[in-house]
């Protein structure tokens, strides 16, 4: 197996002729050599929340620049239209609308 990969077999080559499953063969070439597999790739649907929160940012403020230079009224005219999105998770109510029916109900 180590031969045909180094003669420049591709992995699915090698996987068809030896007739074993992608992991397998990826797990026997790490094993004797440096050859680690590639990491797995997400669709832009599974980012994390981090990511989705600055993907939203990215709408009013580009990337790189220094948030410092808004006012705190610019910044919290950004967090009001960011609190007022329709959320699917929220049933496509706002964060603010889901907010206050929280506040509402403890009190």
């Amino acid at each position: 197996m180590w031969e045909r990969w180094k003669k420049g077999e591709s992995l699915q080559q090698i996987v068809q002729l030896f007739d074993r499953k992608h992991s397998s063969v990826q797990r026997i070439l790490a094993e004797t050599s440096d050859i680690r597999p590639a990491e797995r790739r997400r669709s832009p649907l599974a980012s994390t929340l981090a990511e989705r929160e600055e993907i939203s940012l990215r709408l009013y403020f580009p990337k790189g620049i220094d948030i410092s230079a808004y006012s705190q009224a610019q910044l919290n005219a950004v967090a009001r239209k960011l609190n007022e999105r329709p959320r699917k998770t929220l049933h496509y109510q706002t964060p603010a609308e889901r907010f206050s029916q929280l506040v509402a109900s403890t009190g």
